[in-house]
């Protein structure tokens, strides 16, 4: 998956890379790496994406909302009236929705 660098700098496979720079990584790897990291391209084949009125539909207990990708949370989101910030990361958008559901 490609990423961009959003917190300082990252050493990556030998390479560091500053604020900003977009590099791949190994989807493995994402975990370790999501607290200062944006995805930009996400090369996972079974996220999925969904329409507005799907989106309405979705019961947010019964998904795992890891399979879906950011335009979809971003869209879960604004159907749930959750606020979110241009810069958060897609584990953050999955924060909010859980912690709102709640």
């Amino acid at each position: 998956m490609k990423i961009k660098s959003i917190r300082g700098s990252i050493k990556y496979n030998g390479t560091v890379y500053e604020e900003g720079d977009i590099f791949e990584i190994e989807d493995t790897d994402f975990s370790q790496l999501q607290e200062n990291i944006e995805i930009v391209e996400d090369n996972l084949e079974d996220e999925q994406t969904y329409s507005n009125d799907e989106v309405m539909d979705i019961e947010l207990d019964e998904v795992d909302l890891n399979s879906f990708n950011i335009s979809t949370l971003k869209k879960i989101a604004k159907e749930k009236d959750i606020k979110l910030s241009d810069k958060m990361t897609k584990q953050e958008i999955i924060n909010a929705i859980e912690s709102n559901g709640k």
